[in-house]
């Protein structure tokens, strides 16, 4: 986890009263402090290492308290945004008065507390998760912030065994848009709880081993890490998402890319490097073929590319119609490049 989170490990005074006594003591002692001491209740609940959790339980009585005045601005930003999710006006007003620009680093880091000491407390409410969810997806969609990713990762895992709903958070996590972090999904592979083994398959759309077949080690992360690491350059991320289908084919490989050996842009399938005449007749050509001929054509001149320069510029010159030939003959076609 990022350094920045280390704290959240840490209890404050209100937490350790929530952990130890439970909820509703925590809301009696800060109503009776909010009271009579507010400079203390202040400190208390402004205090650095305060989870989440317990500033949301808290928010009844801050309305009642009038305490808006007392918080500090990570508190603010935090209920403005708990006031977006549970329409509620009053706690969206109260951040009104602070000038920050709307995708500053304080937001930003607001937003990285909420969810990081947060995610512990994950399930709890549904509000509260919803907010959760909101929080993360503002994160990786609006920052741009990958470091999060392990975090959401692990709270997507937590639902599923809980049977709790995870497809927003699954959704959020896909936004990410890289390559590299279908590796968090896939360590989910070799999990001995089959309700993590299954939704990892389900996430990164790999097969269910067949209970009648010994060789279920074809799925595992080490077969998977082995995929991803050669068909990396080609993968695309879709719009297709948990919320339309119950197997949705997040990611996919460029079959077009792959056979021509160029690298793609993964959030928006658009090549790297422009193509030459040949290489785009060539594409055109290919494009024409039926699935399973793709298919076979592309894995067959992946081969030949990561053979040598030379193999591959002989390849490059034969028409499409003489490299489907050769790709049918399997690997003994190359020798005859």
């Amino acid at each position: 986890m990022n350094r920045s989170f280390a704290n959240t490990n840490l209890l404050s005074p209100l937490d350790s009263i929530r952990k130890n006594k439970g909820v509703d003591a925590l809301r009696v002692y800060f109503y009776k402090m909010g009271k009579t001491k507010k400079s203390e209740a202040s400190r208390l609940i402004n205090d650095s290492r305060l989870h989440f959790y317990s500033l949301f339980l808290l928010i009844q009585q801050i309305k009642t308290l009038d305490f808006f005045p007392h918080l500090n601005t990570r508190n603010k930003t935090a209920l403005s945004l708990c006031g977006k999710i549970l329409k509620d006006e009053r706690l969206v007003l109260m951040n009104a008065g602070i000038p920050t620009p709307p995708n500053s680093s304080q937001n930003q880091a607001v937003l990285k507390w909420m969810l990081a000491s947060g995610s512990d407390d994950d399930g709890l409410s549904d509000d509260f998760d919803e907010i959760l969810d909101a929080a993360a997806s503002l994160l990786v969609v609006q920052y741009k912030d990958k470091t999060i990713l392990p975090l959401i990762a692990n709270m997507i895992f937590k639902r599923n065994k809980q049977g709790a709903y995870c497809h927003e958070l699954i959704w959020c996590f896909c936004q990410s848009r890289d390559p590299n972090s279908l590796k968090l999904i896939s360590q989910y592979l070799d999990s001995g709880d089959k309700k993590d083994a299954e939704l990892s398959r389900k996430i990164l759309h790999y097969p269910n081993p067949q209970s009648n077949n010994p060789s279920t080690e074809n799925y595992s992360n080490q077969a998977y890490q082995g995929w991803l690491k050669d068909n990396f350059d080609y993968l695309y991320f879709t719009s297709e998402s948990f919320q339309q289908s119950s197997e949705p084919e997040i990611c996919c490989v460029d079959l077009g890319a792959k056979y021509l050996g160029k690298k793609i842009a993964p959030h928006n399938r658009q090549m790297l490097a422009p193509l030459n005449k040949n290489e785009q007749e060539h594409l055109d050509e290919f494009h024409q073929l039926d699935y399973d001929e793709q298919v076979n054509l592309c894995n067959f001149a992946h081969k030949v590319h990561k053979q040598n320069r030379s193999l591959q510029n002989k390849w490059s010159s034969y028409p499409v119609s003489k490299q489907v030939h050769l790709a049918q003959s399997g690997l003994g076609g190359i020798r005859w490049l």
